[in-house]
């Protein structure tokens, strides 16, 4: 079930023209930057989005995503209201632009018209491997490579990896899958065993470094004359006092939070890497939507998970789809943007790329007749027994295909009043845990077992930044480009 939800705050976007200003999200009456007299006429533009599921749309399907010839539903999960899909939407719209009303719709994809194009390329659960690798679920391929249907002419790439190679989403499979909400004291065992698990996987961020300046290498040469913008990952949850959700406890969240900032972080030394390494490449922009509100505020400061009015999907099964895609995969729209994002960041990247590339888009952004309707699922009571029962089969779907850490499989099954969740990447791989010259998390303050815990202060905010040291055996180096250092195994 969705529900459209109403949003009072005004955002007001920087852009290269006069302040776009949007009450809520009825951000549809944008101008052209200037008189288009006054301007060159335009030529075609060519755009690429590769990436994951925070770059293909994931979640803002709404349950809805684009069928494969077969009629199978396409597990790339790309969606129009992608951030990256909607800002070129606008960008489109102030290059050429449309003369009535445009509603978006999560899908069919749009991919331009006969001036403009997109190539929407980004696949749910995509790791860098996956540029160059077909991206594999077991024996089948999900998705072929992402740089083979590259147009080698390409103007512009938006590029969104880096949180699969990470292994991200395996911070919310462990809390959700490794402990029982209805356990005695469930909230400090749960928040334990997430602090464990990014103190393992702060090890793996150097790979995911090395990862990322070898991926923009390959795809510069695919593509010699692109300009690029690698997008951060929103943060979803706040540095402390997150209330508790379905299945995960607040103070679980804020452990997380720490790991998504040193996760940015790792991609922005990636670039870093890149350029140094190509000292004749385009320079590299980075967006970050957690800096480019107004103020260098975060885009999605007051609606982070748990909040009213959330632009993340919290809990999402859709039970009908288990017989044909297993538990976990039912699950795969969890934790992931929603409508809303989409809408709120596509401005935001819209506008960031206009003033990046003035020679590509000479007339800027234009929301006017792009009509948007965002819309969110609504938190539908599901029963104790109903969740219980998904829980111990995504527990056993992971399992029983090798993708499930240690804290997971040898879990007890018992009764539970929410599993919840996958989110975009399934596959896990057990890490040396972070070495001494890894300062890791601060020290616990500790996890009182209080349904009122998200008013305490909760732990200190770590402060953004690359954890230093590494240590532990997480890291990977590759001397050939064209081989990202990537666990070979399977993601949602």
């Amino acid at each position: 079930m969705v529900a459209a939800l109403t949003v009072a705050a005004t955002l007001i976007i920087p852009s290269p023209s006069p302040a776009l200003a949007c009450t809520g999200f009825s951000c549809t009456r944008g101008t052209p930057t200037l008189n288009p007299t006054d301007l060159p006429r335009p030529t075609l533009t060519k755009v690429a989005i590769l990436g994951d599921s925070f770059s293909s749309g994931e979640g803002s399907g709404l349950g809805s995503y684009p069928k494969t010839p077969s009629g199978d539903e396409d597990f790339r999960h790309q969606s129009n209201y992608s951030a990256q899909a909607l800002a070129w939407r606008y960008l489109a719209n102030g290059h050429r632009p449309t003369p009535s009303d445009d509603t978006v719709f999560p899908w069919p994809v749009w991919t331009g018209s006969l001036f403009d194009t997109l190539q929407f390329l980004a696949s749910s659960g995509a790791d860098t491997n996956d540029l160059t690798h077909p991206q594999m679920d077991g024996a089948t391929v999900r998705a072929a490579p992402q740089l083979d249907a590259l147009d080698p002419g390409t103007n512009l790439i938006y590029f969104g990896f880096g949180g699969n190679d990470a292994h991200y989403a395996s911070l919310l499979t462990t809390a959700i899958l490794s402990t029982d909400p209805e356990g005695i004291g469930w909230r400090a065992v749960q928040t334990d065993e997430v602090r464990t698990r990014v103190n393992e996987l702060l090890a793996v961020l150097p790979g995911v470094t090395n990862n990322i300046a070898n991926a923009l290498a390959v795809t510069w040469e695919r593509a010699p004359n692109a300009q690029f913008v690698v997008s951060l990952y929103p943060i979803g949850v706040k540095p402390t006092g997150n209330p508790d959700i379905k299945a995960v406890a607040g103070t679980a969240l804020d452990a997380m939070y720490f790991f998504a900032q040193s996760l940015n972080a790792a991609i922005r030394d990636g670039v870093t890497r890149f350029q140094a390494d190509h000292p004749g490449a385009p320079r590299i922009r980075i967006f970050d939507p957690n800096t480019a509100g107004p103020g260098g505020t975060s885009l999605v400061a007051g609606h982070e998970l748990g909040q009213p009015q959330s632009y993340f999907n919290g809990l999402t099964i859709r039970f009908s789809d288990i017989p044909k895609i297993g538990g976990f995969r039912a699950a795969q729209e969890s934790f992931h943007p929603n409508q809303f994002a989409g809408v709120a960041i596509g401005q935001a990247l819209a506008a960031f790329t206009a003033a990046e590339f003035p020679d590509l888009f000479p007339r800027g952004y234009n929301t006017n007749h792009i009509i948007t309707n965002p819309a969110a699922y609504t938190d539908v009571p599901i029963s104790d027994a109903d969740l219980a029962a998904w829980r111990t089969q995504a527990r056993n779907d992971l399992c029983a295909s090798g993708q499930g850490t240690g804290d997971v499989c040898s879990a007890p099954a018992g009764p539970g009043t929410g599993g919840g969740g996958g989110g975009s990447g399934g596959g896990v791989v057990d890490y040396p845990t972070a070495g001494p010259s890894d300062p890791g998390l601060p020290p616990d303050p500790g996890v009182p077992d209080d349904p009122g815990y998200p008013d305490d202060p909760g732990e200190p905010d770590p402060g953004a930044g690359n954890p230093g040291g590494g240590g532990g055996a997480g890291g990977c180096e590759e001397t050939d480009p064209d081989e990202m250092c990537t666990p070979d195994e399977p993601q949602q």
